[in-house]
């Protein structure tokens, strides 16, 4: 008699332990997965923001480009920064003009 209750003593330390390692593993394997995820997501915002960036400065050389291209002065925008840009090629014609209107000075 006191065999067998050694024995389920034994038997119910034996499931008690492997429940809770059972436990621990299950939990372990969560937060593994959640790690997985969360990685795999920061990548893909990651992607997201970079190509953002790309076309934000894309859409800025473009719209410099179109606005001095007929000799226009273009203004572009940074932040709280606004900045009027020409093409120097543009602004050398106009000085050259100017120079040639102006009558010689002795």
């Amino acid at each position: 008699m006191y065999a067998k209750k050694k024995e389920s003593k034994d038997t119910d330390f034996y499931k008690i332990t492997t429940l809770v390692l059972l436990g621990i593993i299950v939990v372990m394997g969560g937060v593994w997965a959640y790690g997985k995820y969360a990685e795999a997501r920061d990548a893909k915002i990651n992607e997201y923001l970079n190509a953002g960036y790309n076309q934000g400065i894309t859409d800025s050389l473009v719209q410099i480009y179109q606005g001095t291209n007929e000799c226009q002065i273009t203004t572009i925008n940074l932040g709280n920064t606004t900045r009027r840009v020409a093409d120097v090629a543009c602004l050398e014609q106009v000085l050259t003009q100017q120079q040639g209107q102006q009558p010689a000075q002795q």
